[in-house]
C-alpha cells in the first residue's frame, strides 16, 4: 500500500486502506493469545505471540529500506487510534525530537476474524522532502531471547576449525578493503 503525496498543495494527507485475515491467520493469532501481568485493578494486559504488524518505509525502488515513519503520522485501525513509539528528545532545542522508526503492533486493534474487514485510516504531513511512503501489514511470530538460543542449541557447536576459517576469511577480506584504500 502506498502513501503517495498528492499534488492538491495540502499540507495534510489522508489515505484509507482494507485488509482481511484468512481463516488460518485468525486462528492462527487467536491461539496466541497471552496475558501477561496486571496493569491495573482486574486488568490484565493481552499479547500475542502471533502478530499484525504494520510498518513505514520511503518509497524507493534503487536500494533496501530502513522503517520510517512519514512526518506527523496518525494511524488508526478500525476507528481505534494506534499509539505510536515514544519521540527521543534531542538535546539540542533547535532540532525537532526524532520518531524512532519501528514496526507497530496493531493486533490488539484488528479484527481477528476472516469475515470481518479491517480499515486503516493514515494521515501524515508534507515534509520539505514531499517524500513518498509505502505500508506493509504483515503477520509475524515474535520471538523472544530463549527462542532464539533454543535454535541455536538445537543445531549444536561448530567445529573450532570451522569458527577458525571463517574469522580468517573475516580478516582476509577486512585486509582486502584495508588495502584497497591504501592503508
Amino acid at each position: 500500500m502506498s502513501l503517495v503525496s498528492t499534488s492538491t498543495g495540502g499540507r495534510v494527507h489522508d489515505a484509507n486502506f482494507t485488509f482481511f485475515l484468512t481463516l488460518s491467520q485468525a486462528a492462527e493469532i487467536a491461539s496466541s493469545k497471552q496475558f501477561n501481568g496486571n496493569i491495573g485493578f482486574n486488568e490484565h494486559k493481552v499479547q500475542y505471540t502471533t502478530q499484525v504488524q504494520m510498518r513505514f518505509c520511503a518509497l524507493e525502488t534503487g536500494t533496501p529500506q530502513d522503517d520510517l515513519f512519514p512526518p506527523s503520522v496518525n494511524v488508526k485501525v478500525n476507528g481505534w487510534a494506534v499509539p505510536l513509539p515514544h519521540p527521543i528528545p534531542s538535546n539540542d532545542p533547535k532540532v525537532a525530537p526524532k520518531q524512532p522508526s519501528r514496526p507497530l503492533d496493531v493486533t490488539n486493534y484488528a479484527m481477528v476474524s476472516p469475515t470481518v474487514a479491517n480499515n486503516v485510516n493514515v494521515t501524515w504531513a508534507s515534509d520539505a522532502s514531499e517524500r513518498d511512503y509505502v505500508i506493509s501489514i504483515t503477520l509475524v511470530r515474535r520471538l523472544v531471547s530463549q527462542d532464539l538460543l533454543n535454535r541455536l542449541n538445537a543445531k549444536g557447536p561448530r567445529p573450532s576449525d570451522y569458527t577458525k576459517g571463517m574469522g580468517k576469511s573475516v580478516f582476509d577480506e577486512l585486509v582486502f578493503l584495508l588495502r584497497g584504500y591504501g592503508i
